[in-house]
Protein backbone atom coordinates (compact mmCIF):
# COMPACT_ATOMS: atom_id res chain seq x y z
CA UNK A 1 0.00 0.00 0.00
CA UNK A 2 0.83 3.40 -0.55
CA UNK A 3 -0.41 7.10 -1.51
CA UNK A 4 -0.22 9.03 -4.80
CA UNK A 5 -0.64 12.97 -6.02
CA UNK A 6 -2.28 12.20 -9.23
CA UNK A 7 -3.14 14.31 -11.97
CA UNK A 8 -5.63 13.27 -14.38
CA UNK A 9 -7.38 14.69 -17.84
CA UNK A 10 -10.15 15.07 -19.64
CA UNK A 11 -12.88 12.40 -20.11
CA UNK A 12 -11.67 12.35 -24.01
CA UNK A 13 -8.25 12.25 -23.47
CA UNK A 14 -9.34 9.71 -20.70
CA UNK A 15 -11.39 7.61 -22.83
CA UNK A 16 -7.92 7.73 -25.17
CA UNK A 17 -6.01 6.24 -22.44
CA UNK A 18 -8.32 3.43 -21.61
CA UNK A 19 -8.28 2.08 -24.55
CA UNK A 20 -4.76 2.20 -24.94
CA UNK A 21 -4.99 -0.45 -21.77
CA UNK A 22 -7.79 -2.49 -22.94
CA UNK A 23 -5.62 -3.24 -26.44
CA UNK A 24 -2.86 -3.93 -23.76
CA UNK A 25 -4.89 -6.14 -21.71
CA UNK A 26 -6.72 -7.99 -24.98
CA UNK A 27 -3.49 -8.82 -26.09
CA UNK A 28 -2.82 -10.50 -23.30
CA UNK A 29 0.33 -7.62 -22.58
CA UNK A 30 -0.35 -6.38 -19.19
CA UNK A 31 -4.16 -5.91 -18.17
CA UNK A 32 -3.20 -4.28 -14.52
CA UNK A 33 -4.15 -0.75 -15.05
CA UNK A 34 -7.15 -1.98 -16.94
CA UNK A 35 -8.43 -4.02 -14.25
CA UNK A 36 -7.13 -2.22 -10.97
CA UNK A 37 -9.28 0.75 -10.82
CA UNK A 38 -7.36 3.23 -11.83
CA UNK A 39 -8.04 6.19 -14.14
CA UNK A 40 -5.13 7.56 -16.13
CA UNK A 41 -3.07 9.91 -14.87
CA UNK A 42 0.73 11.24 -14.43
CA UNK A 43 1.96 11.28 -10.86
CA UNK A 44 2.93 14.42 -9.19
CA UNK A 45 4.31 12.44 -6.17
CA UNK A 46 4.67 8.80 -4.51
CA UNK A 47 4.51 8.10 -0.92
CA UNK A 48 5.37 4.96 0.91
CA UNK A 49 2.85 3.31 3.28
CA UNK A 50 4.24 4.79 6.49
CA UNK A 51 2.81 8.10 5.77
CA UNK A 52 1.52 9.72 8.56
CA UNK A 53 -1.37 12.11 8.98
CA UNK A 54 -3.16 11.59 4.98
CA UNK A 55 -5.67 14.46 6.46
CA UNK A 56 -2.51 16.79 5.93
CA UNK A 57 -1.87 15.53 2.69
CA UNK A 58 -5.53 16.10 1.47
CA UNK A 59 -5.12 19.76 2.94
CA UNK A 60 -1.68 20.52 0.69
CA UNK A 61 -3.06 18.91 -2.33
CA UNK A 62 -6.06 21.41 -2.19
CA UNK A 63 -4.62 23.79 -1.13
CA UNK A 64 -1.62 24.17 -3.63
CA UNK A 65 -3.74 22.52 -6.52
CA UNK A 66 -6.66 25.58 -5.85
CA UNK A 67 -4.07 27.83 -7.22
CA UNK A 68 -3.66 25.96 -10.45
CA UNK A 69 -5.81 26.24 -13.66
CA UNK A 70 -6.71 23.26 -16.16
CA UNK A 71 -3.90 23.14 -18.45
CA UNK A 72 -2.70 21.30 -21.88
CA UNK A 73 -0.17 19.02 -22.48
CA UNK A 74 0.89 16.96 -25.34
CA UNK A 75 1.35 13.46 -25.02
CA UNK A 76 3.83 12.79 -27.85
CA UNK A 77 6.21 9.70 -26.99
CA UNK A 78 6.76 6.11 -25.68
CA UNK A 79 9.12 5.11 -23.29
CA UNK A 80 10.09 2.30 -20.53
CA UNK A 81 11.69 2.31 -17.44
CA UNK A 82 14.61 -0.52 -17.04
CA UNK A 83 13.49 -1.86 -14.38
CA UNK A 84 11.97 -5.36 -13.18
CA UNK A 85 8.58 -4.39 -12.80
CA UNK A 86 7.78 -3.81 -16.68
CA UNK A 87 6.65 -0.13 -16.88
CA UNK A 88 6.53 1.03 -20.25
CA UNK A 89 4.33 4.30 -20.65
CA UNK A 90 3.13 7.13 -23.03
CA UNK A 91 4.34 10.55 -22.06
CA UNK A 92 3.71 14.22 -22.71
CA UNK A 93 6.16 16.30 -24.37
CA UNK A 94 7.62 18.03 -21.13
CA UNK A 95 6.74 21.44 -21.00
CA UNK A 96 8.24 24.22 -18.51
CA UNK A 97 4.86 24.59 -16.87
CA UNK A 98 4.33 20.81 -15.72
CA UNK A 99 7.86 21.53 -14.48
CA UNK A 100 6.92 24.23 -12.55
CA UNK A 101 3.75 22.81 -11.31
CA UNK A 102 5.66 19.65 -9.68
CA UNK A 103 8.53 21.35 -8.32
CA UNK A 104 5.83 23.80 -6.57
CA UNK A 105 3.75 20.65 -5.38
CA UNK A 106 7.52 19.02 -4.46
CA UNK A 107 8.52 22.23 -2.52
CA UNK A 108 5.28 22.42 -0.53
CA UNK A 109 5.52 19.07 0.32
CA UNK A 110 9.06 19.19 1.39
CA UNK A 111 7.54 22.90 3.79
CA UNK A 112 5.45 20.84 5.34
CA UNK A 113 7.50 17.48 6.37
CA UNK A 114 6.27 14.88 4.35
CA UNK A 115 9.31 14.63 2.07
CA UNK A 116 9.93 11.67 4.49
CA UNK A 117 7.99 9.31 2.91
CA UNK A 118 8.55 10.75 -0.70
CA UNK A 119 9.54 8.19 -3.23
CA UNK A 120 12.67 9.52 -4.79
CA UNK A 121 11.66 8.68 -8.49
CA UNK A 122 9.41 11.70 -8.08
CA UNK A 123 12.01 14.64 -6.87
CA UNK A 124 12.35 17.17 -9.47
CA UNK A 125 15.75 16.46 -10.81
CA UNK A 126 14.37 12.98 -11.57
CA UNK A 127 11.19 12.74 -12.13
CA UNK A 128 10.13 11.84 -15.59
CA UNK A 129 6.15 12.75 -15.97
CA UNK A 130 4.41 9.68 -17.92
CA UNK A 131 1.10 7.71 -18.14
CA UNK A 132 1.82 4.07 -17.33
CA UNK A 133 0.91 1.64 -19.88
CA UNK A 134 1.94 -1.82 -18.90
CA UNK A 135 3.18 -2.69 -15.17
CA UNK A 136 3.28 -5.74 -13.21
CA UNK A 137 4.45 -7.91 -16.51
CA UNK A 138 7.30 -9.81 -18.23
CA UNK A 139 10.14 -7.50 -19.56
CA UNK A 140 9.22 -9.43 -23.12
CA UNK A 141 5.68 -8.59 -22.70
CA UNK A 142 7.00 -4.81 -22.17
CA UNK A 143 8.70 -4.86 -25.23
CA UNK A 144 5.13 -6.39 -26.69
CA UNK A 145 3.62 -3.86 -25.16
CA UNK A 146 5.98 -0.83 -26.65
CA UNK A 147 5.78 -2.37 -29.76
CA UNK A 148 1.85 -2.34 -29.52
CA UNK A 149 1.86 1.05 -28.97
CA UNK A 150 4.16 1.85 -31.18
CA UNK A 151 1.81 0.90 -34.30
CA UNK A 152 -1.23 2.23 -32.52
CA UNK A 153 -0.59 5.73 -30.96
CA UNK A 154 -0.68 9.15 -32.57
CA UNK A 155 0.32 12.28 -30.46
CA UNK A 156 -2.66 14.18 -28.86
CA UNK A 157 -3.12 17.41 -26.60
CA UNK A 158 -4.92 16.38 -23.11
CA UNK A 159 -5.81 18.81 -20.72
CA UNK A 160 -5.28 18.44 -16.73
CA UNK A 161 -8.77 19.13 -15.18
CA UNK A 162 -8.69 17.45 -11.88
CA UNK A 163 -6.04 16.38 -9.18
CA UNK A 164 -6.60 12.79 -7.07
CA UNK A 165 -4.84 11.79 -3.79
CA UNK A 166 -5.04 8.17 -4.11
CA UNK A 167 -4.75 4.97 -2.02
CA UNK A 168 -3.02 2.03 -4.00
CA UNK A 169 -3.15 -0.83 -4.67
CA UNK A 170 -5.52 -1.63 -6.13
CA UNK A 171 -6.38 2.16 -6.72
CA UNK A 172 -8.94 3.64 -3.98
CA UNK A 173 -9.78 7.43 -4.41
CA UNK A 174 -9.78 8.87 -0.92
CA UNK A 175 -10.05 13.05 -2.06
CA UNK A 176 -10.59 14.43 -5.81
CA UNK A 177 -10.29 18.00 -6.73
CA UNK A 178 -11.43 19.50 -10.01
CA UNK A 179 -8.52 22.79 -11.36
Amino acid sequence: MGYAIEVNFDKKSEDMLIEYWRLLCQNNISSYMYKNGAHPHIAFAVFDEKTKDISGLKNIMNDYFSRIEPFEVIFSYLGLFPTNEGVGFIAPKVSRQLLEYHEGFFNEICNNGYDAWFNDYYKPDVWIPHCTMTINTTNNNQMKGIELLRNTFKPFKAKITRVSLVEFFPSKYLEVIEL
